[in-house]
């Protein structure tokens, strides 16, 4: 039987390396969220992906536990969740952060692990162009995998290493512009800066987005009864 881990901040130990944090807000001096709001919480799929190594992990620590995993996990292949409430703009919403286990080094990432996400967030590492260079293979895969109106935001990570940095603030801003991504930030696990910003950033415009889908799937079914008694009554 497996040791069972004592897990911080509320986590609980999962099978499959799933793990579920109590429910906190963003910012962090919002009120938690209570059990019953919660329950009532959206739920929301976002993806991490990017190369090996460019800190996927330490940032969903970052934004989820708020400390710095300094040292990287032995993992087995398969993917990582991360599952958390938050608070944007007054409305809670529960988000489910996962993130790939070695899958990127084999590329073995395929159709089923973006099924149903709401949002996907790339990430490089500003400390090597070629994970920046490698942008394009991941674009390449959310246009193959992913629905088209997803959306998306870029990270460069690591930047408090900025005397080795290789890739520049506005290589990364032209990448996402490029491509019509509003989200891009530049943001450190290890100090936490600009985490909290960037993910709030995102999750408001993937709220926002489904809900303004929403919207128009209750137009088109009032519309429908319309469309159909305007057809029979031709004659």
């Amino acid at each position: 039987m497996a040791e069972e881990r004592a897990y911080p901040y509320g986590y609980k130990s999962i099978p499959q390396g799933r793990r579920t944090l109590q429910s906190s807000s963003i910012p962090s001096q919002e009120p938690r969220v209570s059990n019953r709001r919660a329950k009532l919480a959206k739920a929301y799929k976002i993806l991490l992906i990017g190369e090996s190594s460019v800190g996927k992990t330490t940032i969903a620590t970052r934004l989820c536990e708020d400390r710095f995993m300094s040292e990287a996990r032995q993992h087995t292949l398969g993917f990582d969740m991360f599952e958390k409430d938050f608070q944007v703009d007054g409305e809670f919403l529960k988000v489910q952060l996962w993130d790939t286990v070695g899958q990127e080094c084999y590329d073995s990432i395929t159709t089923s692990y973006y099924r149903g996400g709401a949002g996907i967030v790339i990430v490089y590492d500003i400390t090597s162009m070629r994970s920046f260079e490698m942008l394009s293979k991941w674009m390449g895969y959310v246009e193959t995998h992913a629905t088209a109106d997803v959306s998306m935001m870029i990270l460069g990570s690591k930047c408090d290493l900025d005397y080795l940095r290789e890739v520049q603030p506005e290589e990364g801003q032209r990448y996402a512009e490029n491509f019509g991504i509003q989200n891009f930030y530049e943001v450190s696990a290890k100090t936490g800066h600009n985490v909290q910003e960037a993910f709030e950033s995102f999750f408001r415009e993937v709220h926002q987005k489904s809900q303004e889908e929403q919207k128009q799937k209750q137009v088109e079914t009032l519309d429908e009864p319309t469309k159909k008694s305007g057809c029979c009554g031709k004659g």
